[in-house]
């Protein structure tokens, strides 16, 4: 096993253990950024899984600015308890986007 794959298994293992970010809200647009981060996170899985199977993957290994831009300007304008809530959904991102960095540099 190459070290980049074990270190892109590691990353999903830390992604399988980490409590995925909770939903529950009365505010409507924190609770879309929730499904965004639900959709996101169904799509970078499923690519880290075909990486692992030594495929190539179906769609481009890419990060995702503009959910990014919109968790952080969300966070930056949310009351206290929607910016913890937020907050929690950028460090599930930010692991998101390194298992996609780890899973380039293992694709080669």
């Amino acid at each position: 096993m190459l070290p980049n794959e074990l270190e892109l298994r590691a990353v999903i293992r830390q992604l399988h253990d980490l409590p995925f970010p909770s939903s529950e809200t009365s505010n409507e647009d924190v609770g879309e950024l929730h499904a965004e981060l639900v959709e996101f996170d169904g799509y970078v899985n499923g690519l880290l899984r075909q990486v692992l199977r030594g495929e190539t993957p179906s769609h481009p290994l890419e990060h995702d600015p503009e959910l990014r831009s919109k968790l952080e300007c969300a966070r930056d304008c949310a009351s206290t308890h929607e910016r913890s809530k937020i907050t929690d959904f950028l460090a599930y991102f930010d692991l998101l986007e390194h298992a996609i960095d780890v899973a380039r540099r293992t694709r080669g």
